[in-house]
């Protein structure tokens, strides 16, 4: 039996997949496994992610959040999906979150997730097109960029390795034709992603 708890952003809270989101995807998979024998397996997917977040905005509300949703009976798998918002360009020309804070958050969230499981996992960063959000739409003071999106998911690649944790690497899985608006996945993407997630949680025998 397990929980598995995902923190993420507006691409963990589903944005532009008909189906609801490659998260709701692995939730509906799993219950539709526990329909069949809930005396025989039983993997709850609780989706904590907020559109617009970083790796700061989990950070505030990791320990809110988490508690209730840790039971005694249950392994506890907690997911990080977490990484884009942190790399945007502001109106200043820095990112939304420093290379050097990207670091330390990660860091902190390890620690803080080691307090409930000892099965932590970061997934990876999707790619963009930057002709479509260089400046963002729908927020033209900020830019998105291909440089740095693959430089913060650098950093949660080394990070994972450095710590010994599972790395999700999804940035080749997904195309340009698989993004909805040049940053979020569509539903072909969302689907791409639940594939990858839920291989990688059986190939490492956490479910």
């Amino acid at each position: 039996m397990a929980n598995i708890i995902i923190f993420g952003d507006s691409i963990g809270q589903g944005y532009y997949d008909a189906e609801g989101g490659w998260v709701v995807r692995l939730k509906r998979f799993y219950s539709a496994q526990n329909a069949k024998d809930p005396y025989k397996l039983s993997v709850n997917v609780f989706n904590l992610s907020i559109s617009g977040d970083t790796t700061q905005e989990i950070l505030d509300r990791f320990e809110k959040e988490t508690p209730a949703r840790v039971w005694e009976d249950h392994e506890i798998i907690v997911t990080f999906a977490v990484g884009i918002n942190d790399s945007v360009i502001l109106s200043d020309g820095k990112n939304r979150t420093s290379i050097e804070n990207f670091k330390k958050n990660l860091n902190k969230l390890l620690n803080l997730a080691k307090e409930h499981s000892n099965k932590i996992i970061f997934i990876g960063l999707t790619p963009i097109e930057q002709s479509k959000v260089d400046p963002i739409p729908w927020a033209p003071e900020k830019s998105t960029k291909e440089k740095f999106v693959e430089k913060y998911d650098k950093v949660i690649k080394y990070f994972c390795k450095k710590n010994n944790l599972p790395y999700l690497y999804l940035y080749d899985k997904l195309t340009t034709k698989d993004l909805a608006d040049g940053a979020h996945p569509n539903t072909k993407g969302h689907e791409i992603i639940f594939e990858t997630v839920k291989n990688f949680l059986e190939e490492k025998k956490y479910i």
